[in-house]
């Protein structure tokens, strides 16, 4: 059994906690899961992208015509429209540029993501 002064203890305690906010509806979860699986379907339609675009007999001629570096071929016959966006100039054979690379690979994730929902919608 409490005494009176543990009760008012405890009322105190519990009015200080709700004043605090530690006692506010918990934060809406993100489904990281879920997020991690569309992730992971984009990064897939992508490789496969460039898979195809790297096996293509005619792509990779036309890279060596032209002296191009493979690199920058495979990601110009993925996407033409990010590749200008993210490489005006484009890299030397060798080079890494990881912010440009990482530019690239997110408006050609937005493309595929734009080309799901526009194939979606006209179902």
């Amino acid at each position: 059994r409490m005494s009176g002064r543990s009760l008012l203890l405890g009322l105190i305690c519990l009015i200080l906690l709700a004043a605090s906010g530690d006692c506010a509806a918990p934060k809406k979860r993100t489904n990281k899961k879920a997020q991690s699986v569309k992730s992971q379907g984009l990064d897939k339609e992508l490789t496969r992208k460039r898979s195809m675009c790297g096996a293509d007999a005619g792509v990779l001629q036309t890279c060596l015509d032209q002296d191009i570096d493979v690199d920058n071929c495979i990601m110009s016959c993925v996407s033409q429209k990010c590749y200008r966006q993210s490489f005006s100039e484009p890299l030397e054979p060798g080079e890494v540029a990881f912010e440009r690379t990482n530019k690239w690979k997110r408006c050609a994730k937005e493309e595929i993501r734009t080309a799901r929902l526009e194939r979606s919608n006209t179902l």
